[in-house]
């Protein structure tokens, strides 16, 4: 684990840089008591970008080092209570799964689960660092005798979780080199044992449902749209997995699941369409408009072998994302305004 921290800098020297600049930014905020600290909450996604951009092209992984300067001048107050930020987060997890060559589904899936465990065991080491780190000072001030000057915490902790956190991570993420190893026994446990059940018992869960619909003829509740989309994601995530594993006790469920989704499906699509002919698009209807016909694409494409793209389908949601998020005219947002406008003017 030293060599590897000590090895950090020179393997990656962009965001090291970028953690020194946003570490000194804090440190500003916090000895001039001030509490606007906006700029700061930008800062993963871009250490996410200059992680990605480090293997796609040396120049832009240069200059995404400057992209932070001219977010400096910009209020970005209205932009972090919008759906832009949270799904910028989104954006940025993508970036690290989606990698940066196209694979075929077995080597994205074992490079999208080394990630997301690397990813795990990051904020484990940097939580121990932290207790380490804090049980030593708390014991440096009380041998010595030295008055509690909180403020020293807060140097230190900013410290491990603005620079050293991102980069173990990203040094833990490269460690294996290019190819991701095979999933560990505690992996397989998960997902053989944990996830896959889970699914299972969910899909029934929404099968005694459907038929209650069914049988009392009324609409699904709003919040069942939600669960449906838990439900696909999950069971896609279990579809994946299955790559991974030797023994695939589940192929029976998955090799099916393009017939067994179309009643949570169908559940999804009659509630939101009934609430979009009774109140019009919101900003929220549109997300979850464009999330439904993902999912039913996502699903369609299980179908055949040929069309069963893993990494596709992590790229068209982040081309999703994209559009309907931050391409100004045609955003969930302004849809969602016009669509509201729209309906009170017919009413009145």
């Amino acid at each position: 684990m030293l060599r590897l921290l000590s090895d950090i800098p020179r393997r990656f020297p962009v965001e090291t840089a970028l953690g020194v600049v946003f570490y000194i930014i804090a440190l500003c905020f916090l000895l001039s008591a001030k509490e606007d600290e906006d700029i700061l909450l930008l800062y993963l996604p871009l250490q996410a970008l200059t992680f990605w951009l480090g293997r796609v092209n040396r120049i832009a992984y240069v200059a995404s080092f400057f992209l932070f300067v001219p977010l400096l001048a910009i209020d970005l107050r209205p932009f972090l209570w919008s759906s832009g930020f949270f799904f910028m987060y989104v954006l940025a997890g993508l970036l690290l799964l989606v990698g940066n060559r196209k694979m075929d589904n077995r080597h994205f899936v074992a490079h999208a689960a080394h990630v997301t465990s690397r990813m795990f065991a990051a904020m484990a080491v940097t939580g121990i660092l932290t207790l380490a780190v804090v049980a030593v000072i708390a014991s440096f001030l009380y041998i010595f005798e030295i008055k509690d000057n909180r403020n020293v915490y807060a140097y230190v902790l900013e410290f491990i979780w603005i620079v050293l956190a991102p980069l173990i991570c990203f040094a833990l993420i490269r460690q294996d080199g290019d190819e991701a190893r095979e999933s560990n026994a505690t992996t397989k446990v998960i997902l053989n044992y944990i996830l896959s059940p889970a699914v299972i018992v969910y899909t029934a869960i929404l099968y005694v449902y459907f038929l209650k619909i069914a049988v009392t003829w009324e609409l699904p509740k709003g919040g069942v749209a939600w669960l449906v989309m838990g439900f696909i994601t999950a069971a896609l995530t279990g579809c994946m997995s299955q790559t991974l594993l030797g023994r695939r006790y589940y192929d029976w469920f998955y090799g099916r699941f393009t017939l067994i989704a179309v009643p949570p499906l169908i559940l999804y699509w009659v509630g939101l369409i009934h609430r979009i002919c009774q109140y019009s698009f919101t900003e929220n209807r549109v997300y979850m408009v464009v999330a439904g016909v993902l999912m039913t694409c996502f699903v369609l494409m299980l179908l055949r072998e040929r069309t069963r793209r893993y990494q596709l389908m992590v790229v068209c949601l982040g081309a999703a994302i994209i559009i309907f998020t931050y391409i100004p005219g045609i955003t969930a947002k302004s849809i969602g305004q016009y669509c509201q406008k729209h309906r009170l003017e017919k009413i009145r």
